[in-house]
């Protein structure tokens, strides 16, 4: 019999902040399976920052300390109530820590800095950028009623914003490539 000792180990808690809760999957999204299994009012049980999907993809959720909000088609962030119901998010404890400040710098760039800067691709983690951008284009799935259509289908069908000059807030989640699927591979960002 071998004996092992181990040093250090810190037990993952349920609700600290190194730990991602995430509800349903991209794969049941792409299909069309977009009805809501679950609750902002649940949601928030196990996080206060995340983002999300609403039932029949009715608009990009963001959830900012412990506050959810839902960007749909009119391109205005609005709250939702606790009983609004999604397929999919994501959420966590925010506990961010400050890596670094850049200008002048597009998303991919930016992207691939913030992997160096955390130093593993291969784990699950979350980021937090806030600042000034000169240009945005962002996207927002118009609502779809049931019989939910596939994924592809509705991508054509989708309100586009081009914003100058913005000052906000970027949340995100980096999933490695070996998890397409069960998430989005590389950087989800609402």
């Amino acid at each position: 019999m071998t004996q092992s000792l181990a040093k250090n180990i810190k037990p993952i808690h349920e609700h600290g902040a190194n730990v991602l809760y995430q509800h349903g999957t991209l794969a049941l999204l792409v299909p069309g399976l977009l009805e809501g299994t679950t609750t902002i009012g649940e949601l928030l049980k196990h996080g206060d920052t995340g983002i999300g999907t609403g039932e029949g993809l009715d608009g990009e959720l963001i959830i900012l300390d412990g506050v959810a909000y839902k960007v749909g088609q009119s391109g205005v962030a609005e709250r939702v109530p606790d009983d609004f119901t999604m397929p999919f998010a994501n959420s966590h404890r925010a506990a961010f820590q400050y890596q670094c400040e850049r200008e002048d710098i597009g998303l991919e760039e930016l992207n691939k800095k913030i992997v160096e800067a955390n130093g593993r691709a291969n784990t699950f983690f979350s980021v937090v950028v806030r600042g000034t951008f000169s240009f945005i284009k962002t996207r927002a799935v118009i609502k779809q009623q049931a019989p939910y259509p596939t994924l592809v289908e509705v991508a054509d069908r989708q309100a586009v914003f081009l914003r100058h000059d913005v000052k906000g807030t970027m949340l995100g989640y980096f999933s490695p490539v070996m998890f397409h699927g069960a998430a989005v591979a590389g950087f989800h960002e609402h």
